[in-house]
Parts: C-alpha cells; sequence; structure tokens
C-alpha cells in the first residue's frame, strides 16, 4: 500500500509535451509567470480527467498536498476545509472575484458542499496568509474559482451522468464569441437518494438525500481596445436532508434545509499609456439565505446574509520588471436570522504591493490598512516573499501576517456574541522550492512552514459568550513529485506531515498528522483513458457525540477510478467508481461515507 501513497500515475495528453507556463493572478492580483512567484500556488484547469468527473469541487480540491476537505455524511452536506491545518473559517473562497464566505455562518466559513465543477474553467489556490491583498478570512489561503469563459463560435453542451444511491446530474451549457462579445450559460440540475448522514454502523438507516438547481452566466464585451466589461451571475438552489448529529440513533427523520444562493459581479477593466497603467472596478455581492425544517435544535431557525464589496485595483508597470499595485475598497455585511435582525459590519481598506524582478531574483513587498466599524484599532499586514529561478530550480520564501475579523454572529449573537472582540492573527513564514528535471518531465516541489496564531475567538466555559483566547502552532512539510516516464503516462504523488499543531497544549482536531495522495492516469491511445487516485489519511482525533470526549480515529486509505471513452470529437463516455476497494472508514466520527458507488456519464458537445 506504501507504493500506492507514493507513486501516482496521472494521465496527460499528447499536447502535454509542450508544457507552457501558468500566467496567475490571484498571488499579486497581476498577470504573473508561475516560475516568478515566490509564494506556494496550484493551478487546476479541469483537463485530465481526476480534475472534470468529479462531483464537486471538494473532491477535486482535496488531493492537493496540504488541504483536507472532510465531508459530514454524502452529497450537499456540510464540507469544512483545513489548508495547512488552519481553521476552516480561515480560508477565503473567490467565485470569479466575489467574496463567497457566508457572512451569517458562526464562524464565517465557506461550505464547500455545494459547488460542483461543471461550469468550471479554471481554481488558483494559494497558500499562507494573503491579507495583504485581499483582507480578512485570508489568514490560512485563498481559492479562487474561476468559471469558463466563451470561446470561439456557440457550442451546445450536455452532460447526463446517474448511478448509484439514485444519483443523477444533468448539466446544459452554451458558450462562444462573436465580434466583441463572449458568453457562457450553463445550468446544472442534480439529485441523490444518498445515505445515512448518521453513520449506518450506530444504527442510523434513514437516506438523507438532496436536490439542487444552478445556474452560471458570464458575459464578456471589449467595447474598445483599451476598455472591457464583465458580467458574472451564479445562482444555488438546494435542499438537503440531515441526521442530528454523529451518534448512536442520531437518524432524525424530518430533519432539512433549504439554501439559497446568489454570487454577482460587474467589472470595468481599462489601460491607459500603452498598456503601462491598469486599472479596474469590481463591484461584488453575495446573497446567502438558509432555512431549517424540523429542526431538532428547537424552532426552524432564518438566516440571510448579504455582502457588497466595491474595490479599485491599480497596477503600474514602472518597467517591464517592476509594478506598483494600489488597490482601494470598502466592504459591507448586513444579516438577520430568526432570533435578531439589522445586523451590519464594514471594512475599508487600502493596500500597496511593489512586485519586481531583476536577473534571477524576483519577489513581492506590501503592506495593507484595515479600518473594521467595530474594531477600535486600524488593522495592519504585511508580506515579503523573495525567490530566485536559477536554471531549472526555484529556491521561494516569504513572511506575512493576516487576520480575520469577527463574523456577525460572534459580534452579534443573542446568547454568544460579543462586541468587543478582536481580530484573530496570524503570522506565517515558509520556505521551499520547486525542480524539474529532464525537460520538465520529472518535477519536485517540496515546502516548510510556520503559521502562528493568535487572538483566536472561542468560547468562555463560564460565560458561555465568544471571547479572544486561542493561540494555536502549526508546523508542517508537504512535498509532490511528478514524472512522466513515457509519453502517455505521467506518476505523481503527494505527501504531507505536520510536526506541531496545538491549539495550546492541546491537539487540533480532525487535522492528520500524515497524509499522502496518488494518481495514476494513462492515454491508452487517442480515444480511451483512465485515471486511478488513491487517498491515504492518518490518524486524527476527533469529538465522539456518544461519550463527549475526544476520539482517535483509525487511518484509512480509499481509491477511485475514471475512465472516459471518446467516440467522437468533444463526445465520451465515462464510468467513475468511488472507494473502489469498498473500504469502510469515517472522514468525521460518526458519520457515513460512501461505499463503493458506480457512475456512468455521457458528455457532448454540439455545434
Amino acid at each position: 500500500m506504501l507504493f500506492l501513497w507514493f507513486f501516482t500515475f496521472y494521465l496527460v495528453n499528447d499536447s502535454f509535451a509542450n508544457v507552457v507556463e501558468d500566467i496567475i493572478v490571484t498571488a499579486t492580483r497581476t498577470k504573473t509567470a508561475s516560475d516568478q512567484l515566490a509564494s506556494t500556488v496550484h493551478t487546476l484547469n479541469f483537463q485530465p480527467l481526476s480534475e472534470k468527473h468529479q462531483t464537486s469541487l471538494g473532491d477535486v480540491i482535496k488531493n492537493i498536498e496540504g488541504i483536507e476537505i472532510l465531508n459530514q455524511g454524502g452529497v450537499g452536506k456540510v464540507s469544512p476545509i483545513f489548508i495547512r491545518g488552519a481553521n476552516s473559517e480561515h480560508t477565503l473562497v473567490l467565485i470569479d472575484g466575489i467574496e463567497a464566505n457566508d457572512p451569517m455562518s458562526p464562524t464565517r466559513a465557506f461550505d464547500f458542499a455545494r459547488l460542483n465543477v461543471n461550469d468550471i474553467e479554471r481554481i488558483e489556490v494559494v497558500k499562507g496568509p494573503q491579507s495583504v491583498l485581499y483582507g480578512s478570512n485570508s489568514l490560512g489561503g485563498v481559492i479562487n474559482i474561476i468559471t469558463k469563459k466563451g470561446r470561439g463560435e456557440s457550442k451546445l453542451n450536455l452532460l447526463i451522468e446517474g448511478g448509484s444511491y439514485g444519483s443523477q446530474r444533468t448539466t446544459l451549457g452554451l458558450n462562444g464569441s462573436r465580434k466583441t462579445w463572449s458568453y457562457n450559460f450553463m445550468a446544472t440540475q442534480e439529485s441523490s437518494d444518498g445515505y445515512s448522514s448518521a453513520n449506518k454502523k450506530d444504527g442510523n438507516t434513514e437516506n438523507d438525500g438532496h436536490k439542487q438547481h444552478s445556474f452560471t452566466t458570464k458575459i464578456n464585451q471589449d467595447l474598445n481596445k483599451r476598455l472591457n466589461l464583465e458580467f458574472v451571475g451564479k445562482y444555488i438552489n438546494a435542499n438537503t436532508e440531515l441526521d442530528e448529529n454523529g451518534a448512536l440513533n442520531g437518524d432524525d427523520f424530518d430533519y432539512n434545509e433549504d439554501t439559497e444562493q446568489l454570487f454577482s459581479k460587474i467589472k470595468a477593466s481599462t489601460y491607459f499609456l500603452s498598456g503601462l497603467v491598469e486599472s479596474s472596478i469590481n463591484l461584488g455581492y453575495n446573497l446567502t439565505k438558509r432555512q431549517s425544517h424540523s429542526s431538532p435544535f428547537g424552532s426552524d431557525p432564518k438566516f440571510k446574509a448579504q455582502n457588497l464589496k466595491i474595490e479599485s485595483i491599480n497596477n503600474i508597470n514602472i518597467t517591464n520588471n517592476q509594478n506598483i499595485s494600489l488597490g482601494v475598497s470598502y466592504k459591507k455585511d448586513r444579516g438577520e436570522s430568526s432570533a435578531i435582525k439589522n445586523l451590519k459590519a464594514s471594512i475599508k481598506s487600502t493596500y500597496l504591493q511593489y512586485q519586481f524582478k531583476k536577473q534571477h531574483f524576483f519577489g513581492t513587498i506590501g503592506a495593507r490598512m484595515d479600518e473594521h466599524s467595530q474594531v477600535k484599532d486600524q488593522i495592519s499586514t504585511y508580506k515579503a516573499t523573495l525567490g530566485s529561478q536559477i536554471k531549472t530550480t526555484k529556491i521561494k520564501t516569504s513572511f506575512g501576517t493576516g487576520f480575520k475579523a469577527p463574523s456577525l454572529s460572534q459580534l452579534y449573537d443573542p446568547t454568544t456574541g460579543n462586541t468587543d472582540l478582536e481580530p484573530e492573527e496570524v503570522k506565517s513564514w515558509e520556505v521551499g522550492f520547486e525542480s524539474s528535471f529532464y525537460n520538465k518531465k520529472l518535477k519536485f516541489n517540496s515546502s516548510y512552514f510556520q503559521n502562528h496564531y493568535s487572538n483566536l475567538i472561542s468560547f468562555e466555559p463560564i460565560g458561555f459568550r465568544s471571547i479572544n483566547i486561542g493561540e494555536s502552532k502549526i508546523h508542517g512539510f508537504e512535498s509532490s513529485m511528478s514524472l512522466r516516464a513515457i509519453e502517455r503516462v505521467i506518476l505523481s504523488a503527494n505527501f504531507t506531515r505536520f510536526f506541531k499543531f496545538k491549539n495550546g497544549n492541546e491537539t487540533l482536531l480532525r487535522r492528520p498528522r500524515n497524509s499522502a495522495s496518488a494518481q495514476i492516469q494513462v492515454q491508452w491511445n487517442d480515444q480511451m483513458n483512465t485515471a486511478l487516485i488513491h487517498r491515504y489519511i492518518g490518524h486524527r482525533l476527533d469529538f465522539d457525540a456518544n461519550t463527549f470526549t475526544k476520539t482517535k480515529m483509525k487511518a484509512y486509505n480509499v481509491t477511485q477510478a475514471i475512465t472516459e471513452y471518446e467516440f467522437k470529437k468533444n463526445q465520451s463516455l465515462y464510468v467513475r467508481i468511488d472507494n473502489l476497494f469498498n473500504s469502510n472508514y469515517e472522514e468525521i466520527n460518526g458519520f457515513g461515507t460512501a461505499e463503493l458507488s458506480v457512475y456512468l456519464g455521457l458528455n457532448l458537445q454540439l455545434k
């Protein structure tokens, strides 16, 4: 089994032989080649089988080293994320630049349960604190989800998938471009009868299903050579059946939740002085509504949250190797619940970043000031990165700080709220390298990081209100490799180890000390591809809802297989087998996971 962790094969088509460096935007908010970035960045382009035929976004991202995404009992259930061991609320999620974290969730965390992959073109993941560029919530990192943009003549896309647990998914899309316009429209309907959210081994037998509809729109227009307008809209409507807890007889036959989400953005971009100055104005809006039905926790609660952000970003290209970025923004959160109305908080922000490249060296220096309406003092953050590219090896170092402002619930909840809360903070540094050999057929990537969190918000054990008492120290190492041994086969693997992950003197829950991922993908011929993905998750601590104590969770291995047959250009059949060897495991203590499951899909593109 050790062999499966550390060696993985990853499909690549013939075009992979001509490797082109990624152009990254999220790490610096300027278009920068990946070999000139000293931050740790991962990009997913949704071309390999292991990415484009997954059910959810979480299934894709959790194969990146240093990232864990858990699932609380099936499709549509709560799915928290840990980037390098940071709390779930310490990851800022963007959808085409729109802040997607829910202002009325208890901690303002983002839930990955309802994002599918069908409308995604690319994902950029930047690890470590990014508050200089993105402000609050980005202590652990930033995930920027970029939806598809229309290109070329009009194309109609149809995807139909069905399989185990009464699951079905249908996606219909239209995209293309004409003269100065580009457009992409996509609608997805999915449902599943599911399995018991509370694990069936504890006497829970009722299936907990999920239904969801989502719609995505992306329109771009070049008004002239120097002015571009972009509109993005994404709407999600879902109903998910839930269980009370992950304990003996935790079944709840009536408990369910309705969720409605809207993400929208209008962006205007322009260029001055022959492209030396690039400016954009972004107006983003995020609306989330949640309502529980037959809740076991009393009356059925309602929550409504809105986030409005307007931002101006200005990039000045001093020379080909020097750039200054200046950004100003205003963000306002509003929320209400069944218990309390008219909650609000706002942040005014200004940041400055200098980016440079000189001979073999490159890096950034940046600082930011934030003024929060409910925090007495201004919040300052800074970050510096320095890298060096010598032949085929890049050395990267970074040091920075970050913050997370208290959520609306933490400030104003009638039971636990505290308006005197201070922002959570982090100091972080990392050092690492990336190397490639044999014309980039063999690649290595390793990083060592230390994150020290302070002022963490927790509950006062006597007064039952939120207070700043927490402090966490997380030290770890992550590494990955890939090898294209022959033209149609690539091996790749990754490994993560935490040397220290403590909250005070207590070990942080749900973080495995060791984890690894391995993949094999083979292009058998011009029509048929196969991918095999294996994950190992080591021992970790969790909370036991039966005994109200901490418990040690067993390590587990789980494997997925995908095969696709393209019977005509851009028209294919695929089969995906989850939990190939029918492993019996839990990601969260007391909650179920899928047994061996088979899904068959048809993907058509018609012009």
